[in-house]
Formats: structure tokens, C-alpha cells, sequence
């Protein structure tokens, strides 16, 4: 027979093992979709002042609307933002690079959006209203 002491201690380790979180190889697999759902947020946040803006699934990130004007997209913890002759000049000239999504694939009317740009929400919503702009003309 256990001791009450010996078996009170098994308890314990029972219970504390049940409260153990099992943690799977597809829920480590989330942590970047969890990592791209924070930085999604933080950049809805930031375009807070922008109408009717939201982020829609899509390349295995988000796609940025207002309305129904795509403008953006939100991948691997990097912020895109459509560009035109008009407005490539300022991404270039800050040395950033075009979405590519894949090896495979390049989208080049989409440039990355400098991180000090990002940090400062009056001056990326200034940088979205040109995006916008941007795909409204070519529509």
C-alpha cells in the first residue's frame, strides 16, 4: 500500500501533467499566422483613421481594403502597399523591394512599406491614401 504522503504526491503530478498544454506540430505551424494576426492588427490599428478599411485572407496573408479597393497586403510580418509612377519614386529611393510572395512569383505594382513609415500611423495612412489613390486610377 502507498503511504498517504506517497500518494498525495502522485495526485499532484497527475494533476499538474492534465494541465499541461499538448502542443502539436500544426499548432507550432500557427505561430507565424499568430505573428502576421498581430502585425495585422498593429497596422488596422495604425489606419484607424482611414474609413472602412479592413484585412481580408488572402496569399496566405491579408489583403487590405476600404471599401472594396484592394491596397495592400499584410505577409510575413511585411506591410505592401500599391504603387503607381507616381508614388514608386519614394519606395525606391528608400531601397525597398517588391512583393514576392514566392520564388515563382513577383508582384511588382506592390512595394514594401519602410518600418518607420509604419511606426508612425498619421504618416502611413498619408502612404495608404496614395495607395488607394493608386488602384482607383488604374480601375
Amino acid at each position: 500500500m502507498l503511504s498517504d504522503l506517497r500518494w498525495d504526491k502522485i495526485v499532484q503530478i497527475v494533476q499538474a501533467v492534465q494541465n499541461v498544454p499538448i502542443v502539436s506540430e500544426r499548432e507550432n505551424l500557427g505561430t507565424m499566422a499568430s505573428k502576421d494576426d498581430s502585425f495585422k492588427d498593429f497596422v488596422l490599428d495604425q489606419l484607424r483613421d482611414l474609413d472602412d478599411v479592413e484585412a481580408r485572407r488572402m496569399f496566405g496573408g491579408y489583403g487590405l481594403y476600404q471599401g472594396e479597393t484592394f491596397f495592400g497586403i499584410v505577409h510575413k510580418g511585411r506591410l505592401y502597399f500599391k504603387i503607381d509612377e507616381t508614388t514608386v519614386k519614394e519606395y525606391r529611393k528608400r531601397k525597398m523591394k517588391v512583393f514576392r510572395p514566392n520564388a515563382k512569383q513577383t508582384l511588382k505594382s506592390y512595394y514594401q512599406v519602410p518600418v518607420e513609415v509604419i511606426e508612425d500611423a498619421d504618416q502611413l495612412c498619408e502612404w495608404a491614401e496614395q495607395a488607394i489613390d493608386c488602384q482607383e486610377r488604374k480601375i
